[in-house]
C-alpha cells in the first residue's frame, strides 16, 4: 500500500484550490448556541472566513450525527471568473476547542476520511493540514506522523508551511 504524501504548501492556495477535488479542516465537536461549528481559530477560521456558511453547514451534522467525518460541497470563492466546486471535509482532531488534540480522535478521523474515499472513487486528491500539530499541541514527527501514515494512503496529501 502507497503512504500518504507531504508536501510544503498552503491549503487554500490558489494551486491547491485548483487542483484538489478536496481539502480538510482541523475540527473539533462544538456547536455554538446558533448552531454553528466552532472555527475561531487557526485552518479553520481561515476555511471559515473563505467559504460562506461553512460553519453553518458542518454545525448542523456534528449536531444530529457527532464529531465525525464529512464531505461537503461548496463554490470555491471567484478569483477573477474563475471558479469551480471544491469538496470540504472536517477531520476532527479535538473533543472540545480550549483542549489540546486527542490522538486516537485523529487516528479515527483518519480512518474514517479512508473509509469515505474508498466509497468515492471520483475524489482523487484530498489536502489535509498536519493534524494536531500548531494549535493541538501534538508533535508530528514524534506522536501524529507515526500514528497516521499506516492509516493514509497516496491519495492524501498532507500540507504544512
Amino acid at each position: 500500500m502507497l503512504t500518504m504524501i507531504e508536501q510544503k504548501v498552503n491549503i487554500l492556495s490558489p494551486k491547491v484550490l485548483k487542483t484538489a477535488d478536496a481539502v480538510c479542516f482541523t475540527s473539533n465537536g462544538i456547536i455554538k448556541s446558533g448552531g454553528e461549528l466552532v472555527m475561531g481559530a487557526g485552518i479553520a477560521k481561515q476555511f471559515r472566513d473563505r467559504f460562506e456558511l461553512i460553519a453553518e453547514r458542518f454545525g448542523a451534522l456534528v449536531k444530529s450525527q457527532g464529531n465525525h467525518v464529512y464531505f461537503l460541497k461548496f463554490m470555491e470563492p471567484p478569483n477573477d471568473v474563475d471558479y469551480r466546486m471544491i469538496w470540504i471535509v472536517s477531520f476532527p482532531t479535538k473533543h472540545h476547542w480550549r483542549n489540546d488534540s486527542d490522538l486516537e480522535l485523529i487516528k479515527q478521523s483518519a480512518n474514517e476520511l479512508m473509509t469515505q474515499l474508498n466509497n468515492a472513487p471520483f475524489i482523487k486528491t484530498v489536502y489535509l493540514p498536519r493534524p494536531g500539530v500548531g494549535l493541538g499541541g501534538l508533535s508530528w514527527e514524534k506522536e501524529v506522523r507515526p500514528a497516521i501514515e499506516k492509516i493514509l494512503d497516496n491519495r492524501v496529501i498532507v500540507t504544512s508551511l
